[in-house]
């Protein structure tokens, strides 16, 4: 069994998290999607975020990451005053069903709460069923009256914690 580690992301993990957020995505966007392109990108939120956090295999394979807002970052999009927004939350395919996800939420809510954070909230697509069963379990609920639509027609749910 491989042991996970959770530390802040480094620069130099800027490609490797970019190419795992594109992997962890294909299978809810269509193929040649320009949104690829965004989760390609990670140094802009990497420069703007609150927190960037990634989990690394015993070996230093980096296997999941998160992002973290505020509402004073650019990259929030529901996170309101007191609140942290976890964004492009990511894990490497060949590690779901391995507790990377699990632990990524588990070490933001520490974080949050360490920090003095009323509230953890995220959105997540419908079709994001596996991610939604994990929040759920990690105590998230979902809020209904702040679902949004970032293009006209893509529903995109608010959990929070």
């Amino acid at each position: 069994m491989t042991d996970f580690r959770v530390r802040e992301l480094r620069e130099e993990d800027l490609a490797v998290v970019g190419e795992l957020t594109v992997a962890a995505n294909i299978p809810y966007e269509p193929a040649g999607s320009s949104y690829f392109d965004l989760l390609r990108d990670v140094r802009p939120r990497f420069e703007d975020a609150y927190a960037n956090i990634v989990v690394e295999t015993d070996d230093g394979r980096v296997v999941g990451a998160v992002n973290l807002s505020t509402s004073e970052n650019e990259f929030a999009h529901v996170a309101t005053e007191g609140e942290v927004e976890m964004r492009m939350l990511a894990v490497d395919p060949a590690f779901h069903r391995q507790g990377v996800g699990t632990l990524i939420v588990r070490s933001v809510q520490r974080k949050a709460q360490e920090a003095g954070f009323e509230r953890v909230v995220l959105s997540s697509r419908k079709n994001m069923t596996n991610a939604h069963r994990m929040y759920e379990k990690c105590g998230f609920q979902l809020a209904p009256e702040r679902f949004w639509e970032p293009t006209p027609g893509l529903e995109v749910l608010v959990y929070v914690w």
